[in-house]
């Protein structure tokens, strides 16, 4: 019971850091938002997907690419910086003569800024709906399965990258490449067909471009690509693992 209480107080502690710093929300929730209003007001919004489904491009594309973008984002450049910033200030430090774990400060950042991701996506999701009529997933259970699996993977190579980043300006550097570069082969910022052959290969089974195949086939009503969920499980695994591993308090 011990053990369980720190972790609550560890986990309230990283929410109410988070919300001073609630200005830097902004990008991570803000952009994609406007990304997808922009896009959204566009006459390609309303032309049928490539899969056949019936389904909109705004419905199978637009959408999913929204939710992908606001976790990468937060994954990927918010977590990693407010764990580097807390290095630097020295709060972990003053952790590491506690009984808290490396993971278990890991999970409560974790716990944290996936609580952000669920409001943003949300936010979304309303938006979308009410004001572009945008459709809901034809399988619930199963888009949100497939979401839990790419935040999983997202967030494994955020932890990474807040275990062994030197600095917050590295962090913030390693972030936005990982992240425009994963969005840019994995077709969120085009046609991936334009892509040379190889390049595309290798973004599709990046943690972006993997989420993006697997969140639109949910939504169109199809089932996932297996190739695409274990490489959203290998980068999971594999990031927290190494994150657990690497992790060091100053």
């Amino acid at each position: 019971m011990s053990s369980t209480n720190g972790f609550i107080r560890l986990t309230r502690m990283q929410a109410l850091l988070d919300l001073r710093d609630s200005a830097q929300l902004l990008l991570p929730l803000g952009l994609p938002l406007l990304i997808l209003t922009m896009n959204a007001m566009g006459d390609s919004a309303d032309r049928p997907s490539r899969d056949h489904s019936g389904r909109s491009f705004l419905d199978v594309t637009l959408m999913p690419m929204t939710l992908l973008m606001i976790v990468s984002m937060l994954a990927l450049i918010f977590l990693p910086t407010n764990m580097a910033q807390s290095r630097q200030l020295g709060v972990l430090r003053r952790l590491s003569v506690t009984p808290v774990r490396p993971i278990a400060l890991l999970v409560a950042q974790t716990v944290t800024n996936l609580l952000t991701s669920v409001l943003g996506i949300c936010l979304a999701l309303i938006v979308g709906a009410t004001a572009f009529d945008a459709g809901m997933p034809e399988n619930v259970l199963t888009s949100l399965l497939v979401f839990l699996l790419v935040a999983f993977a997202m967030y494994g190579v955020g932890l990474l990258v807040a275990a062994v980043a030197p600095s917050p300006n590295v962090v913030v550097a390693a972030g936005f490449v990982l992240f425009f570069g994963t969005m840019a082969v994995g077709g969120g910022l085009g046609d991936p067909d334009s892509l040379p052959a190889a390049l595309r290969t290798v973004g599709e089974y990046l943690p972006y471009g993997a989420g993006l195949k697997a969140l639109g086939a949910t939504w169109a009503g199809a089932t996932p690509e297996l190739a695409h969920l274990v490489s959203l499980l290998v980068a999971g695994v594999a990031g927290s693992v190494v994150a657990a591993l690497t992790f060091r308090w100053e």
